[in-house]
């Protein structure tokens, strides 16, 4: 079985939609955000079962530490109980579980809310694709897009013009050379 780590960039990857495969990607769509939904639900699982084992371990540490500083006859405080049980051990190593559910879960979060995401743009797309969004006649239809191509075939042609004008001053200007050259060899 796969790492969870492991698993969760697996499925990372498949949030990229492919347009040239919508069917596809749509067909697997609900299995992805079930797959993401379940592992969501065992991390939450395990974040609160984090949760309370560190508000288990913060009592058990106060009942405990309270009935010492009595034992010793020390003066207790609320404050002084819960600065001894933040700083102990147990409670550290509670929180440090409880935290890195906690991260697990925002992930799985973060993915979830993915691919609900990949889910609205499978539809955004598979609408633009019905209203011809991407075909050749759509783009010129386009007075943008069509306003680009105008100019961009000007400037194809302006190019042309000047070559062939350069060209034909060259034509010229040799022509014009040839008949001085032939009225100097005839004087």
């Amino acid at each position: 079985m796969p790492s969870e780590e492991n698993h969760l960039s697996d499925l990372e990857r498949q949030l990229i939609i492919d347009p040239t495969h919508l069917d596809e990607d749509i067909i697997r769509q609900p299995e992805l955000y079930y797959t993401v939904a379940e592992q969501y639900a065992l991390a939450a699982s395990t974040r609160d079962k984090a949760k309370e084992q560190l508000a288990t371990t913060d009592a058990g540490l106060n009942a405990s530490i309270r009935h010492k500083l009595i034992e010793i006859g020390e003066k207790v405080t609320d404050s002084k109980i819960d600065a001894l049980v933040l700083v102990h051990e147990h409670h550290n190593n509670a929180f440090s579980n409880f935290i890195d559910a906690k991260e697990n879960t925002d992930k799985w979060i973060a993915l979830r809310d993915s691919v609900q995401q990949r889910g609205k743009m499978l539809g955004e797309l598979v609408q633009l694709l019905t209203i011809g969004y991407f075909s050749k006649d759509s783009l010129q239809a386009n007075p943008a897009v069509s306003e680009r191509i105008y100019e961009a075939n000007l400037g194809v042609i302006d190019e042309e013009r000047k070559r062939l004008n350069s060209s034909a001053n060259d034509k010229r200007h040799t022509h014009t050379l040839k008949r001085r050259v032939r009225g100097t060899l005839k004087d």
